[in-house]
């Protein structure tokens, strides 16, 4: 284990025995009440101070599981969430992982700049720049939100994609995260190998985002949790109006057991006459993560996401005789539209745009009174 640690929001190392916080690449002794929190957390180092027998076994072979104040609840709660069925390659990954916190005036990976966080899926590394917990102090103040419960999320987010890793096919050169298949060697061989990487990528980062989020949904309530997505939030969005099509338990088996897009283009098959893997809903989902697109790409991109969700969402809505089903599937399309609901003629958007967000529009509006039909 190194000789710093992540407490509350800030790195310290330790040296000679005294403490200091990393800030700018400069040490700086900390306050009274920090160094508290600090030698606490260094005192729980080698305890059973995680919820399960299991997690506090794996923590003594890997102290590195120490090394954040915040880790023992936040892998509390993934715990619960996994369940039994998908929990014994989080296990296995845990036993291996390792925390690397990056200052970027002095760290040589240029990813490190732009990069908040990311993990290694070749070696098994959780990658976090330094700066990080400054983009959340702002984030959580500008949100009114408290900042140990962003950073909780953030971690998690992380957390959710190593315990969807499965590298036992690394003799093949494969690697399988999530929704991701990803080749060691190269991530794609030729230009639809490069779109379907996009695609997986953007339903992937959608899910791994969502499913941090709702680990904490309590404590972010109904105001917070839907905008709270930060980077992924059209990407999560979207996952969360798949759910009442697909099912919850349905997407959680599909990102953790890996069955990839090919899945989630099967399930939608039998709603509509979809045809994987280029239907419109994935092409568009594919631009969300492109670098290169313009914000005007992106942004029409949403609003076709929408309408080819509400294509599918009108058509199950007709299937679907249950009540209850009913109102979950348009209560999911209200709250976590995407798209645009007001000002369009003041956006920087073509006239064949705006017209499909006044259909995406009316579209909700038509669910929202065929559903008060059944409560009649």
């Amino acid at each position: 284990m190194k000789n710093y640690i992540i407490c509350d929001g800030n790195k310290y190392i330790i040296e000679d025995d005294k403490i200091y916080r990393i800030f700018n690449n400069r040490h700086i002794k900390p306050t009274k009440n920090n160094l508290i929190k600090v030698k606490n957390t260094i005192e729980n180092i080698g305890k059973d101070i995680f919820s399960s027998q299991k997690l506090n076994e794996i923590a003594k072979k890997n102290k590195e599981l120490y090394k954040i104040d915040i880790l023992p609840e936040v892998l509390e709660r993934m715990e619960k969430f996994i369940k039994e069925e998908y929990i014994e390659l989080f296990y296995k990954n845990l036993e291996t992982v390792r925390f690397e916190f990056e200052d970027p005036i002095t760290c040589n990976d240029s990813s490190i700049h732009y990069e908040n966080g990311y993990h290694d899926s070749m070696k098994n590394f959780i990658h976090i720049n330094a700066e990080t917990f400054d983009c959340l102090k702002v984030y959580a103040k500008e949100n009114n939100l408290d900042f140990s419960l962003v950073w909780k999320i953030a971690l998690a987010h992380e957390l959710f994609h190593l315990a969807s890793c499965n590298n036992l096919y690394n003799e093949t050169g494969y690697i399988y995260q999530g929704l991701i298949e990803l080749n060691l060697n190269k991530k794609w061989q030729t230009p639809t190998d490069k779109i379907k990487y996009g695609i997986a990528t953007s339903f992937n980062e959608g899910t791994t985002q969502f499913f941090a989020c709702l680990i904490y949904a309590l404590e972010l309530g109904d105001s917070n949790f839907n905008s709270f997505i930060n980077t992924y939030s059209a990407q999560a969005r979207v996952i969360a109006q798949l759910i009442p099509l697909i099912g919850r338990e349905e997407i959680k088996g599909a990102y953790f057991k890996n069955l990839g897009m090919g899945y989630i283009n099967d399930k939608l098959i039998r709603i509509d006459n979809l045809k994987p893997p280029y239907n419109e809903l994935s092409t568009n989902m594919g631009r969300l993560t492109s670098e290169t697109l313009s914000d005007i790409v992106k942004n029409t991109s949403l609003v076709r996401i929408q309408n080819r969700l509400l294509s599918y969402e009108t058509k199950y809505f007709e299937m679907i005789n249950d009540k209850e089903e009913k109102d979950s599937l348009v209560k999911a399309i209200e709250y976590y539209f995407v798209g645009y609901w007001k000002n369009i003629d003041n956006m920087n958007l073509s006239d064949e745009t705006k017209a499909l967000i006044r259909e995406n529009i009316n579209s909700l509006n038509y669910l929202k009174e065929k559903q008060k039909t059944y409560h009649k």
